[in-house]
């Protein structure tokens, strides 16, 4: 609608207009209460005032539908800074398996080496820094949203996304 502009640009959970005294401190405490235990009989009974008065200027103030969209904000910011922190640890989980793939192509390079060299002296088996490996490609393919494996079973497709666990069980070939 050009032209029209709204009467209140006010959020629904500020101060509105005409909203004085008692009435906004005692919709702010009704507002900031836990909505599993929001109440206006509480409220009433807290502050020793006649329920029918909080229950007139919560319906005049329309209490309810506003502590509602408070809810929701506040709502939308926790979903919002879960978001943000889910990115950041994908990415240092993805940093993290690169480096472990680097670090487990290196150790390979130097066990060939040692193994060339005097062949009953590695530090690490080959299976080990194999597995090394391994899990930090799973872990940096977990974390672009990637299957961990793609599997052909009886002409059918299996994609997995595996879930990473901490293997403390120690290598028997070493």
């Amino acid at each position: 609608m050009a032209g029209h502009k709204k009467k209140d640009s006010r959020d629904p959970w500020e101060r509105q207009t005409g909203e004085e005294g008692k009435a906004w401190y005692l919709f702010v405490e009704y507002r900031d209460a836990d909505p599993w235990d929001r109440s206006l009989s509480k409220l009433a009974e807290k502050h020793d005032f006649p329920i029918e008065n909080i229950k007139r200027m919560a319906q005049n103030r329309s209490w309810k539908k506003r502590a509602q969209a408070w809810d929701d904000k506040i709502d939308q910011r926790k979903r919002r800074g879960t978001l943000v922190a889910v990115e950041k640890m994908k990415e240092r989980q993805k940093t993290l398996g690169v480096n472990m793939q680097k670090i487990g192509g290196i150790e390979l390079n130097k066990l060939a080496k040692i193994i060339q060299e005097n062949p009953s002296d590695p530090k690490l088996s080959a299976k080990m820094i194999v597995k090394i490996i391994q899990e930090g490609a799973n872990l940096e393919r977990l974390n672009m949203d990637e299957p961990t494996s793609i599997n052909k079973e009886k002409g059918e497709l299996k994609i997995v996304w595996e879930e990473q666990h901490a293997d403390s069980d120690t290598d028997s070939d070493s």
